[in-house]
């Protein structure tokens, strides 16, 4: 059995992160969530993530700068940056 893939969903609204939940986890997904940008690195730092979705604008830590710090880590991933 594969393992299963891990997606970050990264958005200040709570109404936004559960339809990426229940969509990805619909989809076979482990999904694991964050409210802004600083958490979310946090998060990304502690575990394995296959996939990020990430809000552009947030207080608390914006998107744009936790993808920076993503790609400062070296990695390949693939990282989606929504806007509403």
């Amino acid at each position: 059995m594969s393992e299963q893939k891990v997606i970050l969903c990264v958005d200040d609204e709570a109404d936004i992160l559960e339809l990426f939940k229940d969509e990805f986890v619909d989809g076979g997904f482990k999904v694991l969530e964050a409210s802004n940008g600083v958490d979310a690195f946090e998060i990304f730092k502690n575990n394995k993530v296959d996939c990020i979705v990430s809000d552009i604008r947030m207080p608390g830590g914006d998107g744009v700068t936790f993808v920076k710090n993503v790609k400062e880590h070296g990695t390949d991933i693939p990282i989606f940056l929504v806007t509403g």
